[in-house]
């Protein structure tokens, strides 16, 4: 074994977002510890991303489908763990419940963690009993750390039970708070998508799907629009992308929503900079959300729903306004609060900002981190971080 982390994410790396982030602060400050990155996706990271990810220390690797039961999957990983010969196996976005760990500890990997980043169609786990509660607590013994993104997610194992409550450890998600839209993104943004100027902009980062609430966050649209000229745009691609579209029409609203298509970098390209008010109207139980803290950290109020953890980074007339799951006219009546209220708008704003910068700082999370992974952080390390 050598001094190489080797990340594992379930993920297809086309844009700058939250993974992406975190996988270059993490190869950075390992960088400052004398240690090597090994990033491993799904898919080959688009130009873009593999630019951004691109540190001397950072090496690109690639395996298919990571689910459990894709047995195809194991011959390469173990080829992998070979060629890598990592000594700290960490995996994100990978089911729950795998063979990784047990494999690579079996290949002589040291240490093996696993952050919990699935959102969730239901809040409570169901506990497992019997042989699958056996097979549960064999698969999950290899792991030393369960990294929990909130609150939501720890509680979430706690009723699982097939780990001890002292290995799982809550580590925020986080982002990188020294990257802000520069000047001129709100209007190249506008421009680009021919958005007029006295147009406020109601934004959504999000997969177009109906767990995220889109079908929702059309409906409280088409109230809005009764009300006042806005124009919601919504960035991202999914597969309700067709429906939604119809949806629009039918409601007749289409003329006021901008289907941006998927932003490789919402932050440089002025997604954030453009927006009056963020939303994210999820319906299933959001395990963080990355995009609520990039929005925040931007001074842009949040318009949410009280489901997973949502309400743990949203507070309530604090940084955001919060409706139920599905509420449309909940969320209609949120949207206009804000946007008739420019001082209440900066307010919560300023504040959601100051919550980001001090909770959500990608500097102390991989930090944390890499204590668990039983690293010695070097001084310059520590003092970047």
């Amino acid at each position: 074994m050598n001094q190489t982390v080797l990340s594992l994410f379930c993920v297809n790396p086309r844009r700058i977002g939250g993974v992406e982030v975190y996988a270059r602060e993490m190869s950075a400050q390992l960088s400052a510890a004398g240690w090597n990155s090994a990033l491993c996706f799904t898919a080959e990271p688009s130009p873009t991303v593999a630019e951004y990810l691109r540190l001397p220390n950072v090496s690109l690797h690639v395996l298919g489908n990571l689910e459990f039961n894709n047995t195809q999957v194991i011959a390469p990983f173990v080829r992998l763990i070979r060629k890598v010969r990592p000594s700290v196996l960490h995996l994100q976005f990978t089911p729950d419940l795998s063979l990784f760990p047990l494999l690579a500890k079996t290949c002589g990997v040291r240490r093996a963690l696993f952050t919990s980043q699935t959102s969730r169609a239901t809040p409570h786990a169901v506990p497992f009993s019997g042989i699958r509660r056996h097979v549960a607590r064999m698969l999950m013994r290899p792991v030393d750390n369960v990294i929990a993104i909130s609150d939501f997610v720890r509680q979430w194992y706690s009723e699982w039970g097939v780990i001890d409550a002292s290995r799982v450890r809550r580590v925020y998600n986080a982002i990188d708070i020294s990257r802000c839209s520069p000047a001129g993104a709100a209007t190249a943004f506008r421009n680009r998508f021919q958005i007029p100027h006295g147009r406020p902009v109601i934004s959504q980062v999000a997969t177009i799907s109906r767990e995220k609430g889109v079908h929702d966050l059309l409906g409280a649209a088409r109230l809005v629009l009764e009300k006042t000229n806005a124009q919601f745009v919504f960035a991202g691609d999914g597969p309700a992308l067709p429906e939604c579209r119809r949806l629009a029409a039918e409601l007749g609203i289409d003329q006021n929503v901008t289907w941006a298509g998927l932003i490789e970098d919402p932050v440089a390209e002025g997604v954030y900079a453009a927006t009056a008010v963020s939303c994210l109207c999820s319906r299933w139980q959001e395990a963080f959300g990355w995009v609520l803290a990039e929005a925040m950290n931007e001074a842009v109020p949040i318009v949410g729903t009280r489901t997973g953890a949502i309400p743990e980074i949203v507070e309530h007339d604090i940084t955001g306004l919060l409706a139920p799951p599905g509420d449309v006219p909940a969320l209609a009546s949120n949207i206009l609060d804000l946007l008739s209220n420019a001082e209440k708008r900066h307010g919560l704003g300023l504040a959601g900002q100051r919550k980001a910068r001090q909770q959500y700082d990608i500097r102390r999370t991989v930090a944390e981190i890499i204590g668990l992974y039983g690293i010695p952080v070097r001084a310059s390390a520590a003092a970047r971080a």
